[in-house]
Formats: structure tokens, sequence, C-alpha cells
């Protein structure tokens, strides 16, 4: 007879984890500059690796969890992962091959980490209340830091205008606002969620929508607007009817708030007369939340008496038909009758001719503008990358040496703005293949259970799926860990076999030494990365304040950690040619180059060197300004330096001129 294996403390303590860890570093992450810097998500994936290892080397069945389908996504996406550490072969940009191989690694180890543990019934909501609760804290903090300045205050972003921080890029927070509203509709309309957790939901959308319109982040709104939608239609909830009484009313009252809050989306949000509309906006969405919950807590029993009614097949199939007639008839009345061919013409043509107007406004007016906002620009640098090298790429990270190279426009980006367009251009289509595989499978997983019983929390997982799979092709969420994380975390949840299963043999002594010491192994590069980047921000401070001591032994730091890198090093040869130690500052130079020979910093850095040392600068100065011909740096020092053979000038006009770190 069988007898049914008992979790050990381990496995116990495994699922506590499981539930919390995702939430917990989605809030990590978010306060960590959404996870966008390399030494982040290296910290993160020495973490993932770590537990990981912990639960190879103690839990009883540490692979209970695995099952064919993760072995597709697992493959696909690791195999992934060690491509982008590959192509440093045809790149030449070591150094960025192994920050983007770090990236891939952390989403790997979080999707096998989920994975090995067995699925228990309701394993799955927790985790993703979890991680509903920890975007719920980062948008808190943003709406609090708009709202109530006072209260939070930050320093001014880039674009102060609109909400970015925590995460620091507005367009991010748009999309995790968004995603926190599907979850939180999911939360607050399915029946089968705990009363208590169906009133805090809708206790915290009004905030949510809020915190969506500061960012006036056009493509959260549009992706969030999609999952919540999918969601209604693929959970069909009896709990919608009490849940969206409570949310609807009292979230749109709140967003008219914010949209009418104008002095909070000025360059100065901190202003006397915009911290009291501040504070108006404040009281307002803080009373709609408060009316929300206490109409959702009345509204349980509703639930209750709608979960007794019992629909048949034939009548869910008449009113899904119903449904879709429905529909389509709306879309071919405002096709037809209100000329909506023509005016989905009239936005194709301004989404294709640039950035958005403001002429109704800084920021509201661009929530009605469909331009482009230079995305077309970017995405054709991508596709021209592809078309040099379409099987390899460019090369893992080289986008920006690519933007910088053949951008038509003076804006300054990292990423194409298009995880897929992206993928094709640096990793060519094996890349793109890989990761396409990957994805495809998560969402498989998350849309498994929309049959069974469970097909609320499923079609809550598949609607945020798809909302940041869609975002993620316009925009650089893959970067941003903070908003990325979460999908590949539940997707292993999803993919692990239920504990139900045949379980499978306890591994053996050897087996689970081997298997540990292959993970350390794998952390070791990120270690590394980790390591060296937090040097490098200490050695990049010490410059910028004229401390050159510090600059340098940290720089050394940052080179002892990885060699590969050529940031250390032009900091190295910035100091060395201020101290007057001028062939040292040339041979540095020369080894930045090396490491990164596509970047113009190191080419600009060299150009600096040689002037300082009296030797011509030009060549090095006209290779930088090839790389980065638009760029506001290398064409005021080529003005300076280009102009003249005098060794003197070169020596004075290079100490007038600025750093290429920024």
């Amino acid at each position: 007879m069988h007898v049914p294996h008992q979790p050990s403390r381990h496995a116990k303590a495994a699922r506590i984890g499981r539930f919390a860890l995702p939430g917990a570093l989605t809030v990590y992450l978010g306060f960590s500059g959404g996870g966008f810097f390399a030494g982040e998500p290296a910290k993160v994936a020495v973490l993932l690796a770590v537990l990981l290892v912990l639960r190879t080397t103690l839990a009883d069945r540490p692979s209970e969890g695995f099952g064919r389908l993760l072995l597709v996504a697992g493959a696909a996406l690791g195999l992934f992962a060690v491509w982008c550490l590959l192509s440093a072969l045809w790149s030449d940009a070591p150094a960025r091959a192994m920050i983007e191989f770090d990236r891939a690694l952390m989403y790997w180890l979080a999707l096998v980490l989920f994975a090995s543990v067995a699925s228990r019934p309701g394993d799955v909501d927790w985790t993703m209340r979890g991680v509903a609760v920890g975007m719920w804290v980062v948008c808190g903090a943003g709406f609090i830091s708009r709202a109530l300045p006072e209260v939070w205050p930050i320093e001014p972003n880039l674009v102060n205008e609109r909400l970015s921080y925590p995460l620091t890029y507005w367009n991010a927070m748009g999309v995790i606002a968004a995603l926190s509203i599907i979850l939180a509709v999911h939360l607050t309309c399915s029946e089968r969620e705990p009363a208590p957790v169906r009133v805090i939901a809708a206790g915290a959308l009004p905030a949510l929508l809020a915190t969506l319109i500061f960012t006036f982040s056009r493509g959260g709104i549009a992706v969030g607007v999609i999952g919540v939608v999918a969601y209604l239609v693929l959970a069909r909830p009896w709990g919608a009817v009490g849940g969206l009484l409570a949310v609807v009313p009292t979230s749109v009252i709140a967003a008219i708030a914010a949209l009418d809050a104008d002095l909070l989306a000025m360059d100065d949000p901190t202003t006397r007369a915009a911290v009291e509309q501040g504070e108006t906006v404040a009281l307002t969405v803080g009373a709609c939340m408060l009316v929300a919950a206490l109409v959702r807590g009345a509204a349980v029993l509703l639930d209750r008496r709608l979960s007794r009614l019992s629909i048949g097949p034939a009548a869910r199939h008449v009113g899904g038909g119903l449904a879709v007639t429905v529909t389509v008839g709306a879309v071919l009345v405002a096709l037809v009758g209100f000329d909506g061919a023509g005016y989905l013409d009239r936005q194709l043509e301004r989404f294709t001719e640039g950035t958005p107007s403001t002429e109704t406004g800084p920021q509201r007016g661009r929530l009605t503008d469909p331009s482009n906002n230079g995305r077309l620009d970017h995405w054709e640098v991508a596709l021209s990358a592809f078309e040099a090298e379409p099987v390899l790429g460019t090369g893992a990270g080289t986008y920006a040496n690519e933007w910088l190279r053949q951008r038509d426009i003076p804006m300054d980006v990292e990423d194409a703005h298009s995880l897929y367009l992206e993928t094709l251009g640096e990793l060519g289509l094996t890349g793109l293949l890989l990761l396409a595989v990957a994805i495809l499978a998560i969402l498989a997983a998350f849309a498994s259970g929309l049959r069974s019983e469970r097909r609320h929390v499923h079609a809550a997982l598949l609607a945020a799926g798809v909302a940041w799979v869609v975002h993620a092709g316009i925009d650089w969420d893959w970067e941003m860990a903070a908003v990325t994380l979460w999908f590949f975390a539940l997707g292993g949840a999803c993919l692990a076999r239920s504990s139900v299963a045949e379980p499978q043999r306890t591994p053996r002594r050897m087996a689970r030494v081997a298997v540990s010491v292959a993970l350390l192994a794998l952390a070791v590069t990120p270690a590394l990365i980790a390591l060296s980047q937090s040097a490098l921000n200490d050695s990049v401070a010490g410059l910028k304040a004229g401390d050159c001591d510090t600059a340098i032994d940290s720089a050394l730091q940052s080179v002892s950690a990885s060699r590969v890198r050529a940031e250390p090093y032009l900091v190295l040869s910035l100091c060395d040619s201020r101290l007057d130690a001028q062939e040292l500052a040339v041979r540095t130079a020369r080894r930045a180059i090396r490491l990164d020979p596509d970047n113009w910093r190191t080419h600009y850095t060299l150009a600096l060197a040689q002037a300082n040392a009296g030797t011509d600068p030009r060549p090095a100065m006209r290779t930088a300004l090839a790389l980065n011909p638009l760029g506001s740096v290398p064409r005021e020092a080529g003005r300076r330096l280009l102009t003249t053979k005098d060794p003197q000038k070169w020596r004075r006009r290079a100490r007038m001129t600025r750093l290429p770190i920024e």
C-alpha cells in the first residue's frame, strides 16, 4: 500500500519561500532602479542560485516538480542565456555579453527554482497574491511620492512630469501599475478568493489606477485594458458583479482626480500649489479606496448567492456566442457607421509621423496622441543589425552601440524598445527562437488551467502574461527585472507537476553534489559582475568629485572582480591624465578599446589621453565621432581637437573637454 509522502520541514520552508519570495524580490528590484543596472540582476541571480543549491542539498526530492513542459521552457531559456554569453565571441564585447547573460540567468534560475517544488492546491494562488502585494507596494510608494511629496520626498528625475519613482522609468511604472490592476481585478472579482482578499483588492484599485494615470504611459494603459478585458472574458467570475460595482465608480473618480491635477504633471510637482493639489488628490483617492472596500465587503453576500447559480454547458455556449456576436456587431457598426476605418487610418498615419504633440498640456494631451515617440527609429536600427547578421546577431548588449552609430535623431537610448526586435538584432534568429519557445511554454502553462476549477487564477495569470508579452514588444521591460521576474517565477510555479503525481526517487548524494557544484559555478559570473559594479559605482563617483585617489582604488577593485569590463579602465585613464601619467593613460585607454572596440567612449578617452600627452588625438577622435556622430560630447570635443595641429592647444583644450562618463 502506498503511504503518502509527508512533507519535511525543508519542504514546508520551500513552500513558504515560494509564496513570499517573488513579491519580496519585486519590491527589492522596484526600489533598486527597477533592476535595470548591471549589479541588481547579478545579485538576484546569486541569491536564486544559492537557494537552488540549498534546495538541491536539503530537500528530500529537490526536483519533484519538474515535468515535460518545464524541460521545454527551461532548456530554451537556458540555451538563450548561454547564447548571450557565447555572443561575446563575435561581438568582441565580453562585458556586455556577461551582463546580459546574468539577466537571462536570473530569469532561468527563477523559472527552475519555482518549478522544482511540486504544486499543491492553492500554491499558485498564494504566490500570485504575494506578487500582487509586492507590486502594490511599489505603486503605493510611487503614488505617495507624487501626491504627498512632503511625506515621501524624492530627487527630480529626467522627465519629472511623469511618475517614474521608484523604478526610475515612467513606462515601467505604467506597466507595473497595469499588471497590479489586472491582478487586483482578479482578486476582487473572483468569488473563490477569501472575502478579506476581495475587500483589500477593491480598496487598492483606485490608488493603482491613479498611479497609472500619473505615469501617462499610453502603453501601460493599453495593456491594462487588454488584460482586464481578457481576464473577465476568460474567467467569467460571478464575483465580477459585486467587484465591478465596488471598483468601477470609485476608480473612475480617482482617475479623474489624477487627470485634473495638472500641477502634478509639471516639471516641478512640489510647488506650494502643486502640494495643495496633491493633498486634494490623496484625500479623494483615499475616500474612493474606503468606499470601494466598504461596498465590496457588502457585496460578498451577493457573491455567495450568485455562485449558487448553475448554468449548463449549452447556455454557456449560447451566452459566449451571443457575446461574440454583439462584439463583432459593435465593431462593424463603429467601422461603417462612424467612419471607424477612416479614424484608424488617420491614427496609423499619426503613429508613423513622429513624437507626440503637447498642444493641450504637457502630459495629458499625450494620452490621446498615437505618435510613435521615436520607436520606429529604434526598431529600424534593430532590424538593420539583424539584416547585417541574421543568424548570430551583433552580440548581446550591443544595441546601444548600433543605435549611436546609425541614429537619425539625437536621442540617447540603451535598448530598442522591443524585446523581440532587440533580440533579433543582437542574437539573430537563433536567439529569438529560443526566447519565443520559453515565453510560449510559460503562456501555455498559464492557459492550462482555463478548463479546470482553477480557471480564475489561470485566467488572471494568462491575462497578466499576455499584457507583459505585448508591452515587452514596445518597450524595454526585459531589462526592468521588477516588471519581468514575476513572469518566470509564476511561470515556473505553473509548470511544476502536481504533488499527486508519481513521486520521484530521492537523488543520490553524488548527484546532489554535482548539481550543486554546477549551480555554484553558474553563480560565479553574476557574483563577479555584482562586485565589479559596486566598485565601479564608487569609482565613477570619485572621478566626478575630483577625488582620483578614491576613483583609482575603486576602479582597480572593479578590475580585480572582472577584467573584461572597459568602464573601470576609462576611469583609470582619465585619472592618470589628471595625475600627469600620460603614457600610462594612453596604454590604459587602449586596453579599454580592446575590451569594447565599438564603444565611442573608449576611443574618446584615448583621444583625450593622447591630447594630454601631446600626441595626435585626431584618429581616435574621428573614430569616436564615427561611432557616435550625433553625440553632443564627441562633436564638441571634435571641434576642439580636430581643428588644430598644435600639441599645446591639444593639451589645453583636452582639459576643457567634457568627460565621456556620465
